[in-house]
């Protein structure tokens, strides 16, 4: 009986440790990127407005399934894009980063609802788990060079209590952003 238990206890703590990244318990770190070898590796580009991310398939997938196991995350626009294997997906990124009057600007009156938009709705977690855990390359837009160090993740205080991680380029600029609870 004593046996059960213990494997009942062990289970639970373990799925709680797999369902959520305390985001709360730090205010900065550093983040320690890989190098990506874009032409074996079969990857997932995430073109965002100051950077292009670049994340392996393998790594996504991986933590997918221990999601899957742990959380009511189903993933299903990911599941539908992996569903077809190709070595290289691109993502573009036409609403985090940009406010409306900038983006009819640079890219003109584009479907809002487009798959790009389902998929980086499933991505905004997985992409800042991934990122936190160092399984990820970041590629400067403005002077296109990769960049490996002076990364970091800052915990942000929002509008009414919001709170907010932002994950910045040297320069400060967000490459990434994710809600970690809810003001009033």
């Amino acid at each position: 009986m004593k046996k059960h238990l213990l494997l009942v206890i062990i289970y639970i703590f373990s799925a709680a440790s797999y369902a959520q990244m305390e985001y709360d318990k730090f205010h900065y770190k550093e983040l320690h990127p890989i190098m990506l070898d874009t032409i074996i590796d079969s990857i997932l580009v995430i073109n965002k407005r100051y950077a292009t991310i670049y994340l392996r398939q393998v790594d996504i997938r991986e933590y997918i399934v221990l999601r899957k196991k742990h959380t009511y995350e189903k993933f299903l626009s990911l599941e539908k894009l992996f569903s077809t294997q190709k070595q290289k997906y691109v993502i573009t990124d036409w609403w985090y980063d940009y406010d409306d009057e900038y983006r009819r600007k640079k890219f003109g009156n584009i479907d809002f609802k487009n798959e790009d938009y389902y998929f980086l709705r499933d991505l905004n977690n997985l992409v800042a788990h991934l990122i936190h855990d160092g399984k990820f390359m970041l590629r400067n837009k403005k002077d296109d060079k990769i960049i490996s160090e002076k990364l970091s993740m800052q915990k942000k205080d929002g509008f009414m209590g919001t709170e907010y991680v932002d994950f910045q380029m040297p320069d400060g600029k967000v490459f990434w952003s994710i809600v970690t609870s809810l003001g009033e």
